[in-house]
């Protein structure tokens, strides 16, 4: 439930925590939201991605801001191409990696 105090919280371009030496940076955390949800904000070289991967305590979805993708969840495949939303279910195996010769970002 959300408290109706709850602190404003607006990030700009370039702005967030940046995540080791990832070229992510977390735009909203479990700590802004109340534990509701977060945000990371990634960038990806060709064919780079996370290895196939399981969440058990939340779901994940990826929005695709530029370029393109190949997204894995469960048995589906498919391409993600800038616009693209996936969701995949907590428990759920999921990857996904760039795809093209540009940089690629969700």
């Amino acid at each position: 439930m959300i408290r109706d105090q709850e602190p404003v919280v607006i990030r700009p371009p370039g702005e967030g925590a940046p995540i080791s030496n990832l070229d992510m940076r977390v735009k909203l955390s479990t700590g802004d939201t109340g534990g509701l949800s977060s945000i990371i904000e990634v960038a990806h070289p060709e064919s780079a991605g996370p290895p196939l991967h399981v969440h058990h305590r939340h779901d994940e979805i990826l929005y695709v801001l530029e370029g393109e993708y190949r997204v894995r969840i469960g048995d589906a495949v498919a391409a993600a191409p800038a616009g693209t939303v996936a969701y995949a279910r907590r428990g759920t195996p999921h990857t996904y990696f760039s795809i093209g010769a540009a940089l690629a970002g969700c």
